[in-house]
């Protein structure tokens, strides 16, 4: 998936002087034929057509950009799609970006304004981090690619059929099971690599291993060091395991340890803010955004998502309270009234810095300081 991409492109853009239709649902059929979508995004179509007049060219882009979703929706869904966000506005250069994901989104969402919402795909992509997965018992070796509990990719490596020689015997018994033995050893290797492979060409953040002895020992032991500085853990996965138990196994392996980097990344901020440039509550954090200098986001729950203020569309200067007019630094009368969660997390995103999100309470001195923060560039 092309989150990140999708993302930075879209935040890159700046604001638009032609309506930007951006549109979240979840898509899991509630029947054979149903979808929770439809309903809703119906009904909110109507609404936002409403607030403009009838064949004004805003309203004409916007009719066009609603069919469009309708049939991306109708038409191009893949089956392991939970959630889809589309973004629309087909008079500003016939945009139209989509991205599905395997994941619900936590509430349906059907914003027009001059900017794509981009906060809830923000938090999808933070949970977005890819597993490489390889599962083998003495002659089959399976390997995954898993991300945000999805398969999104397989391959199989196999090795002959060899069993351990019968005890007993003399030399034979012995010359057969140092083959055999052997073989396996032959086998853990082309596995590993097949996992290298995998890997790389994923871009994994994480390795989890899983099957059955001798071979799983041997495969943990022979692991190169890149690999294991990513492992996760070994695993007691039958070599038959069905992919979706897998991928819902996996998932919640990553998202626990996920949780607890995360943890400990936004109690190294707060410890860095304290004696150093680091940003660390909501002024700061806006500071450092009006200067570049943000490199990496953190965001808790605990921010309020009701949270207000002021962005200037000329300049894209922003700040938290009551709208001020003209722009106290380009000096024009473009001022909107903005959400802070959204605006924050898009202006990092376009100056390509990373945006991560912690529990409310995971970090209680980041939450009783605004539930925001940043490191810096440029120290």
């Amino acid at each position: 998936m092309r989150i990140q991409h999708t993302l930075k492109r879209l935040a890159a853009r700046g604001p638009s002087p032609w309506p930007v239709l951006s549109v979240y649902v979840n898509t899991r059929p509630i029947g054979a034929q149903m979808t929770t979508y439809r309903p809703f995004l119906k009904k909110r179509m109507h609404e936002e057509l409403k607030a403009f007049k009838l064949r004004s060219p805003e309203h004409e882009s916007l009719v066009v950009d609603f069919a469009r979703i309708q049939h991306y929706l109708d038409y191009d869904l893949k089956e392991f799609a939970r959630g889809a966000a589309v973004f629309a506005c087909y008079a500003d250069d016939d945009v139209f970006d989509a991205m599905q994901v395997p994941v619900e989104f936590p509430e349906q969402l059907v914003t027009v304004s001059s900017l794509p919402m981009l906060h809830p795909l923000l938090r999808v992509a933070d949970r977005y981090r890819r597993a490489a997965v390889l599962v083998a018992n003495t002659n089959t070796a399976r390997l995954f690619t898993i991300g945000l509990g999805a398969v999104e990719l397989r391959r199989e490596v196999r090795n002959p059929v060899l069993h351990k020689a019968k005890a007993g015997g003399g030399g034979d018994a012995s010359t057969a099971q140092h083959h055999v033995e052997e073989e396996w050893r032959k086998h853990a290797r082309q596995a590993i690599a097949a996992l290298e492979d995998v890997a790389e060409e994923s871009a994994a953040s994480w390795i989890l291993i899983g099957g059955d002895e001798p071979i799983l020992s041997e495969i943990e032991t022979t692991l190169p060091k890149p690999l294991r500085e990513r492992l996760l853990g070994r695993f007691a996965w039958d070599i038959r395991i069905p992919e979706s138990e897998l991928a819902s196994a996996v998932q919640e392996i990553v998202e626990a340890r996920e949780a607890e980097q995360r943890r400990a990344r936004a109690e190294e901020l707060v410890a860095a803010a304290a004696h150093g440039p680091d940003a660390l509550g909501l002024e700061r954090t806006i500071q450092a955004l009006r200067e570049a200098r943000v490199s990496e986001l953190i965001f808790s729950d605990a921010f309020p998502a009701d949270a207000r203020g002021w962005a200037c569309r000329s300049c894209r200067t922003f700040d938290a309270g009551p709208p001020v007019s003209p722009c106290p630094v380009c000096g024009k009368n473009d001022i909107q009234l903005v959400s802070l969660q959204e605006e924050i997390g898009a202006v990092a995103t376009a100056q390509n810095a990373s945006v991560r999100f912690v529990e409310a309470r995971a970090v209680a001195a980041l939450d009783a300081r605004g539930g925001v923060g940043a490191f810096v560039r440029y120290r």
